[in-house]
Formats: structure tokens, sequence, C-alpha cells
């Protein structure tokens, strides 16, 4: 894991940079076919989309989630930071 990596550890992003609908998602080709994102950090950008439009606490889940799957979702958030789709605040930096 490299330093950015570390320091990205366990925070949650506070944005989620794509305009949502109801009852469906619509998710850029251009990120589905970003080579430089894993399927996993493409299908947890999804994921988060898909909260993001029912006021539900996102965040709370994705702790949840990280309890479990804790890896593999830190390195998809890193992902999806260096290209731009999510931002954390400045304070969990």
């Amino acid at each position: 894991m490299n330093k950015k990596q570390q320091n990205n550890r366990k925070k949650i992003p506070d944005t989620v940079d794509c305009p949502t609908t109801k009852n469906f998602v619509q998710v850029p080709v251009k990120m589905l076919r970003n080579p430089k994102l894993s399927l996993e950090a493409k299908g947890l950008f999804m994921f988060l989309l898909s909260y993001q439009q029912e006021n539900k606490n996102w965040k709370e889940i994705l702790r949840q989630m990280m309890e479990k799957e804790g890896d593999i979702i830190e390195s998809s958030l890193v992902e999806l930071e260096s290209e731009g789709y999510i931002s954390f605040s400045k304070e969990e930096k």
C-alpha cells in the first residue's frame, strides 16, 4: 500500500460527483470505461450513487461494509478519489 492509500484508510468520502434520478442511477460511460479503475471501484461508485438519491445514511452503510471488506473498499475509494469521482473533506485528510 502506498503512502496516499495509507493516508486514506478508514475515511469516508463526503461527495459523490454524478447526477441521479429516482429509481435508477446514471453512470458516466467515461467512468465505466476508465482503465485506471478496477471493477471493484466501479461497482462501489454505482453502489454509492444508489444511496445518494434516497437520502439514506450511505456513510454509515459504507462504514459497515468496511468492517467486512475493508481493504477492497479502501483501495476502491483511493482509485475513485484519484480519478475525481469522490472527494474527502479537508478535515479528514
